[in-house]
């Protein structure tokens, strides 16, 4: 995680006439969480998502997890990044979930890394896939 900052996004805009017929323009504003992630070979990439408490804890220096979908084996154009997700918090952003959660998690433990991880209450609906 290279940094984090806060933008505001025009969601929707609407149009109408106010008592004296005058146009009264009316923007519907999001706060939005900008994570800015890279590596060591110099790429970057931005990670969106409406602000939630829960961000609170996100520091930069963080390792952050996250799939790049390229159609360029050199990987110089990146089409589209899944949703990130910080193993020391156990934390997703990201506006959609891209990828099946848990078995992102399992195929990052079988890397091994070394990252401390949060230990995650199991859900019903949870279940390991081999």
């Amino acid at each position: 995680m290279l940094d984090i900052f806060i933008t505001e996004e025009v969601i929707n805009e609407t149009q109408q006439a106010d008592q004296f017929g005058r146009l009264v323009v009316v923007e519907n504003i999001e706060r939005r969480i900008n994570l800015e992630v890279g590596d060591r070979q110099g790429f970057t990439a931005v990670v969106q998502a409406p602000v939630q408490k829960t961000y609170k804890a996100i520091r930069p220096g963080m390792v952050a997890e996250m799939l790049l979908f390229s159609k360029n084996a050199e990987l110089e154009r990146v089409d589209k990044l899944s949703d990130l997700h910080l193993p020391e918090l156990d934390l997703w952003v990201g506006d959609y979930p891209v990828v099946r959660r848990d078995i992102f998690r399992d195929i990052s433990n079988e890397f091994g890394s070394q990252i401390p991880r949060r230990r995650r209450q199991p859900t019903p609906s949870s279940r390991r896939i081999r």
